[in-house]
């Protein structure tokens, strides 16, 4: 988590107004009391900026935010530091107005002046240096460990076994049982198969039935294991699911109850908009689980859920192998 760095820029605006209207907490504080390594700056001042980063990647025992005291519409005349600026254009006459107040040339209308190009020009010629180092690095490091690079390739192109389906079928059992229990042997399989595949519950994994077995635990200092403990946190396990999926390495799969899956619903949507190969395993969706109080209750999200209920077992196989609610192939 040490190589995280996040500018956090603020400005004090919402919509309706100043975010003193309903905020007041500060957020460098937040973050140190989440364990973060937090600065705070002159989001103009580009030196400064470049200062808190450099400051930041020292820190490589933890992430770190820089909050960034910026002015929204800095510059325009009447618009600096406006609700209006943050959902709105400045229009022609504040813009007109603005280039005016910064010396600016009116024309062209979107101008970049040859020395920003050539600037960044540098930089990319920079960065296309810095990558083709790297690729040969890598190609050195892969005549040496050749198993390892195998293993590397496997997970970045996210390649299969060809008998896959085959496998998984012949694995799904057979007798009488919760589809969480035939879930959890397919499971067991999907893992020897795909070494990609990590994942966990929101504090439900004996009931769900989603440990991989043989593998330890994810935990502080401790990143060897592929099954991951989420707390009694769904969104929270939901964003870091599309995370993992972002990244593209892991395939990352969540458990919890049906019912539950309502506090994880934004990141179940962002998922689902940017096609991203989450995996949900939801259990328990029986009005039975309302037994344990009105924090169970079944409600219409049986129907907001975009998935499949798998009652039988070519419906178990389809639910981890197909194309599910975030329209992408679960391994592949």
């Amino acid at each position: 988590m040490g190589n995280l760095v996040v500018l956090y820029d603020d400005n004090r605006i919402t919509i309706e107004g100043e975010t003193s209207l309903a905020f007041s907490e500060d957020v460098p504080r937040r973050y140190q009391g989440y364990g973060w390594h937090a600065q705070s700056v002159d989001g103009h001042d580009h030196e400064a900026v470049a200062a808190a980063i450099d400051a930041a990647l020292q820190n490589s025992e933890a992430p770190s935010l820089i909050a960034c005291r910026t002015h929204i519409a800095l510059g325009a005349p009447t618009k600096q530091d406006t609700a209006e600026s943050h959902g709105s254009p400045l229009g022609a006459a504040e813009v007109k107005a603005t280039k005016e107040k910064a010396k600016w040339p009116l024309e062209p209308t979107f101008r970049v002046p040859d020395t920003v190009r050539a600037y960044f020009k540098a930089r990319a010629d920079e960065g296309a240096a810095l990558r083709t180092a790297w690729e040969r690095r890598f190609d050195s490091w892969a005549e040496r460990h050749p198993d390892k690079a195998a293993h590397y390739k496997a997970l970045a192109t996210h390649t299969v076994p060809a008998g896959i389906v085959d496998a998984l079928l012949a694995a799904a059992p057979m007798n009488a049982a919760a589809t969480r229990e035939h879930g959890s042997a397919v499971l067991q399989k999907a893992a020897d198969l795909v070494p990609a595949l990590v994942g966990g519950s929101a504090d439900l994994a004996p009931s769900t039935k989603t440990l991989i077995k043989g593998s330890p635990s994810v935990g502080p200092g401790r990143f060897g294991g592929r099954n991951l403990h989420f707390g009694i946190r769904e969104h929270a396990m939901g964003a870091v699911m599309n995370g993992m999926a972002y990244h593209g390495s892991f395939r990352p799969y969540g458990s919890t109850f049906l019912v539950f899956s309502d506090y994880m619903r934004p990141s179940i949507r962002l998922a689902a908009l940017t096609g991203m190969p989450a995996i949900y395993v939801f259990t328990h969706d029986s009005i039975f689980v309302g037994e344990d109080g009105p924090t169970h209750f079944e409600s219409s999200r049986t129907c907001a859920s975009s998935g499949r209920r798998t009652a039988t077992k070519r419906r178990l196989l389809g639910g981890w192998l197909s194309n599910g609610p975030t329209g992408r192939r679960r391994f592949y």
